[in-house]
């Protein structure tokens, strides 16, 4: 999210943490413009590179620009945002043209977004296009990284645990975000097989902050 006044460091201890990770999957819900921006528009200014570069090597890291606020500054600063950041060396998924990111040949990362804060998303990747991206051939991993449910909210609502568990039946693991604060992890029986249903991440970063009771 927007850091609005403040500066992104990342604590030694979350730095060694991930150190040996292969690739770090983050929703950047944001865009990089020197636009003018109304109140609940989601800008990031350049100097989110460099300090995203002290996390780890961006080529290590994974950014999805498919969520409800990478259209706020509409089609131009959607697709300079994902150009500038690309030629800094981050790995870029959730352009309807960058639909899913392969890891080893073994993981297919898919991301999809239910909502949008604009009239016009369509040149993002939709949660409702998800299974066009499905790589159905034995040893792939499908993962659906899905931008979904409700903001500040502790629980994910009931039709969002029938929408998880029933995507199982196609999907490997279900990881969501966009509300915001860590909601359930669970597993999930499938035949001989459980599988990891994650309804929300939580927020990783942000220049708000809220403290709700």
């Amino acid at each position: 999210m927007e850091m609005k006044k403040y500066r992104l460091r990342f604590d030694a201890s979350v730095t060694d943490f991930i150190a040996d990770v292969d690739l770090l999957v983050g929703n950047f819900e944001a865009t990089l413009t020197t636009m003018p921006k109304w109140v609940m528009d989601q800008r990031h200014n350049i100097e989110i590179i460099d300090q995203l570069k002290t996390l780890m090597n961006p080529h290590k890291i994974l950014l999805n620009v498919s969520n409800n606020h990478s259209g706020d500054f509409g089609f131009a600063n959607f697709n300079y945002s994902i150009n500038r950041m690309a030629w800094a060396g981050f790995k870029i998924v959730g352009r309807k043209d960058i639909s899913d990111y392969v890891l080893g040949g073994k993981v297919n990362i898919v991301s999809g977004t239910m909502w949008s804060d604009q009239k016009d998303c369509s040149y993002m990747t939709r949660f409702a296009d998800r299974e066009q991206y499905l790589i159905n051939e034995k040893g792939i991993c499908n993962i659906l990284y899905t931008h979904w449910g409700y903001e500040n909210e502790l629980w994910p609502r009931p039709w969002i645990v029938k929408e998880g568990q029933q995507l199982l039946d196609s999907w490997d693991i279900i990881f969501g975000q966009h509300p915001h604060v860590p909601q359930a992890v669970t597993m999930v029986q499938k035949g001989p097989v459980k599988k990891l249903l994650v309804y929300s991440g939580g927020n990783f970063t942000s220049g708000v902050n809220k403290n709700k009771q």
